[in-house]
């Protein structure tokens, strides 16, 4: 069930900085909602007909192969869009799905708003393809990161990541989603959380994750995730992550 809320005010690091380039009425029709885990956002292979600017949720985004198994290749939380980039691109669907993994709120607009938007503003054209760079650099790095360094460094960044999209210290995280996003089996994330647990940067409770000392989780992760924030604030200068 999706909980309607208050208009938008702010809160999604592209939509804020779009709107910094010059207020658009089409804004206006922005709503604010509250997902669910598990919620499907842009169902696979059927027409795109909202875009979903994450404010305080983490957004997976998944692909099908063809014998009709699903993965997860990627995430999208407040610096982001889901369903905007296909569009701005003139593509009317999405291959995989995009649906919410940490619950929280998002500003959903519908399609046809958003392609106006965008036709009648350069500049905000311009600043989506942007941010298609910024994911595209995000993508090289996580896959040079997988390649190199050690899982107990991946998965501090992970949790970085995702404590940054949503702006609480308890989230709920599954060791499956992990597991995919790592690369490895749920026994080695329940090793490495353990160990993060150990060094007090993490507190492990019943599926929900506790960051009770980010400083400490952030001496545990590898120069990617920073190094991604460093990427993503040379293309969105306006409106940069921490």
């Amino acid at each position: 069930m999706v909980k309607p809320l208050p208009s938008y005010a702010g809160g999604n690091t592209l939509l804020d900085y779009l709107l910094s380039i010059g207020p658009n009425a089409v804004a206006d029709s922005a709503k604010v909602l509250d997902f669910k885990s598990g919620y499907v956002l842009l169902d696979a292979n059927a027409a795109i007909t909202d875009v979903y600017f994450p404010i305080d949720m983490m957004v997976s985004n998944t692909t099908l192969m063809r014998d009709g198994s699903e993965v997860e290749v990627g995430t999208v939380g407040r610096e982001g869009v889901c369903g905007g980039v296909q569009l701005v691109l003139d593509v009317e669907r999405v291959p995989g799905k995009a649906l919410c993994q940490v619950a929280g709120r998002a500003a959903r607009l519908p399609a046809a708003d958003f392609i106006r938007w965008m036709a009648e503003s350069s500049e905000s054209r311009f600043a989506i393809l942007h941010y298609v760079q910024a994911s595209l650099n995000a993508l090289e790095i996580s896959v040079a990161c997988n390649a190199l360094h050690p899982v107990i460094e991946r998965c501090a960044r992970w949790l970085l990541v995702t404590h940054d999209r949503v702006q609480r210290d308890e989230f709920g995280l599954t060791q499956e989603f992990l597991s995919i996003m790592l690369g490895v089996r749920r026994a080695t994330v329940n090793s490495v959380e353990q160990e993060l647990q150990g060094l007090k940067s993490i507190r492990l409770e019943r599926g929900i994750i506790h960051i009770v000392n980010r400083a400490a989780l952030e001496r545990s992760a590898c120069e990617c995730y920073r190094l991604t924030i460093d990427r993503y604030n040379q293309l969105i200068k306006s409106s940069p992550l921490r």
